[in-house]
């Protein structure tokens, strides 16, 4: 099973700091290492971060998209409304291209820089684990703070060096859903069921494109279908292995909606019991490339 490193945000805020704690697992076995630290304020990665969604989700609005203007966004971190719709597309466009890079420097600092002496500690051993490469190492980012999950952890000096170490979120708690056995034959090829919802202002041909380019997989496509074509293709007694989501999406109070036509959206309770259908036939992952959608999760 390789290596896991699980780093936990635990109580804190960006004023104050956050405590943070390390575990590095080896094949499933009692952690090898537990270091407990503090990563330091730096309330700019708030105020950057809710500049860059202000600015863009002012630029979704002017660039046309009234359907999408017109969906509640509702986030812990209170967006202010757009300031005034006058100023050019390129201007927000600009606007954002900087806000994102300051978000970005911001968060590269706090993770590289932070003054506890553990935090260092921290990072030492994280790099020590990600240097390995006698097996394969996962990094899990722990935290109930939900907005935490929305930063860009990818510029995180550590894992720019070491690419290749797969990076995933969870919650502090949670429970391993039961599968209940069953007899339904798994097919010789992958299949995947590929769902190309609401693509108002999107590109999905690279998705649809980099779907059929894979090799010993079977993929059907449905495009922007209705919820009830989606759910009872989701029952498919043939079983699925991969369902895959492009297209529009957002986080309502923590719950996500995927939108699948310009008329109807879904979110993940309205279609859970099908997607435990699909689970107890042999779904085993579970893809989202849309937009606000961490909710989904």
């Amino acid at each position: 099973m390789g290596r896991v490193a699980i780093l936990k945000i635990g109580l804190g805020n960006f004023n104050q700091g956050f405590h943070v704690s390390l575990q590095v697992w080896h094949h499933q076995a009692l952690p090898s290492a537990e270091i407990e630290g503090k990563l330091s304020p730096n309330p700019g990665i708030e105020g950057s971060y809710i500049a860059w969604q202000t600015r863009f989700r002012s630029l979704r609005t002017m660039s046309g998209n009234e359907q999408q203007s017109h969906r509640s966004n509702d986030d812990d971190w209170q967006i202010a409304p757009s300031l005034t719709v006058q100023r050019s597309v390129r201007e927000d466009v600009d606007a954002c291209r900087q806000w994102v890079q300051l978000l970005e420097a911001n968060m590269k600092t706090w993770l590289q820089t932070s003054a506890d002496e553990n935090w260092q500690r921290i990072r030492e051993r994280l790099g020590r684990e990600f240097a390995n490469h006698d097996d394969e190492i996962r990094l899990v980012i722990q935290a109930g703070e939900t907005q935490l999950w929305k930063l860009p952890w990818h510029v995180w000096d550590l894992l720019e060096q070491y690419p290749d170490v797969g990076v995933s979120f969870s919650l502090p708690e949670f429970e391993r859903p039961e599968v209940q056995p069953t007899s339904v034959p798994q097919p010789n090829q992958v299949r995947i069921l590929a769902v190309l919802g609401d693509s108002n202002n999107l590109n999905l041909q690279p998705d649809q494109e980099a779907i059929r380019d894979l090799e010993g997989a079977e993929a059907v496509f449905l495009e922007q279908p209705q919820a009830q074509e989606l759910i009872r293709k989701l029952r498919d007694k043939n079983s699925w292995n991969i369902f895959f989501f492009a297209g529009h999406s957002q986080t309502e109070s923590d719950t996500g909606r995927i939108y699948l036509n310009d008329q109807e959206s879904l979110t993940i309770d309205q279609f859970k019991h099908a997607l435990k259908t699909a689970i107890n036939q042999g779904l085993k992952i579970a893809i989202f490339n849309s937009c606000d959608g961490l909710g989904l999760a």
